[in-house]
């Protein structure tokens, strides 16, 4: 594995990443290598964090199940219900705005950021609002068909706002990672407390992704010089906290999903089964969507997954439960899509 890990980093995949598997009490392997920041050459440590962007998912689709145990809301309760202004034609459910089926659309994210300089005077309500009037006219039928939509957790995370009282954040803090009484090498949260103890996020300079960035968003605003082939962005924030807002290590990951495949600390066994519970369409079709959860196999072991990908960072977060063992790999070069790079490497430990 540390043959694999290091062959990744040296032809160039990353600058650097973290890497772990685990079963429920102990760490099995882990790997911390390469570089965080090219120009200062700092090396990547167990302490690093890097921007999980939608790995956040997990977390809104498990509030959202904490708030309904607590008989807050029901997941099959139209969103309007709580989100009184929402401009759309037809109504959708909790549930489908957890499993995408609501029919929202999904414009491109990658340009929802603002740099670390902005972030205290950051109207996160106002971009809200601002990108559900823009968009507002539903892609399909509710129920009908599976569509992914970023648009669809940022209405959640406003829901788990109206139902628990609480500023989204706080919520997500005081109810799932304050729960999990991280030790101090382990990180979760919404804010990179030390610039030096967070990756750098960085784009390969050559590669198709980053021609396109010029069509997205202000280069100059967003990236910094060039080292080693890599270009750098500067320190930014995902403007939706509920769909890609979340910084961790990968030892706060780990003691988050060590809870899910062993205890009932953050959610119910019945709850958790109803997060992990494949769902279907209106029209019978069985999607690859649980509640906030992809659902996949790696040979003949079912498991449930979250990428999390966009400007300068990508990351996965996996569970086998039949196995209880999870994995998290987090990488600082930018990714998109669901690129599955932990079949490759869990399947060493997996023998599969």
């Amino acid at each position: 594995a540390v043959e694999f890990l290091n062959k990744m980093r040296i032809d160039s995949k990353t600058p650097g990443l973290q890497y772990m598997i685990f079963n429920s009490d102990s760490i099995l392997f882990e790997y911390n290598g390469g570089m965080s920041d090219l120009g200062d050459k700092a090396r990547i440590r167990q302490r690093t964090t890097f921007t999980a962007y939608s790995v956040t998912k997990t977390f809104t689709a498990l509030a959202i199940l904490q708030l309904a145990e607590a008989g807050k809301l029901n997941i099959e309760d139209n969103a309007k219900l709580y989100l009184g202004y929402l401009p759309y034609s037809r109504n959708f459910t909790i549930n489908e705005l957890l499993n995408h089926t609501s029919g929202l659309p999904n414009p491109i994210p990658l340009k929802w950021i603002h740099l670390i300089e902005e972030h205290e005077e950051f109207d996160y309500r106002a971009f809200r609002r601002m990108i559900v009037y823009k968009y507002d006219k539903l892609k399909n039928t509710p129920g009908k068909k599976y569509s992914y939509s970023n648009i669809g957790y940022l209405l959640l995370g406003e829901i788990i706002e109206t139902a628990s009282g609480q500023e989204y954040r706080t919520y997500i803090r005081e109810n799932i990672i304050d729960k999990l009484m991280l030790p101090e090498n382990a990180y979760l949260g919404f804010e990179i407390l030390d610039t030096t103890e967070h990756a750098r996020g960085y784009i390969r300079k050559t590669s198709f992704m980053n021609f396109w960035l010029n069509f997205i968003f202000d280069k100059d605003k967003f990236l910094e010089e060039s080292r080693y082939g890599w270009s750098q962005f500067r320190f930014l924030y995902v403007n939706g906290d509920s769909y890609g807002g979340l910084i961790g290590n990968a030892t706060g990951f780990a003691i988050y999903l060590q809870s899910l495949l062993s205890d009932t600390l953050l959610l119910s066994d019945p709850s958790k089964a109803k997060l992990f519970n494949s769902q279907q369409t209106t029209n019978g079709k069985t999607s690859e969507m649980c509640l906030g959860w992809f659902t996949g196999k790696l040979g003949d072991e079912v498991y449930f997954a979250h990428p999390g990908g966009g400007g300068g960072y990508y990351c996965e977060i996996r569970l086998y439960p039949g196995l209880n063992i999870a994995s998290v790999i987090l990488f600082n070069r930018t990714g998109s899509g669901n690129e599955k790079v932990l079949d490759d490497i869990d399947k060493i430990f997996l023998g599969k």
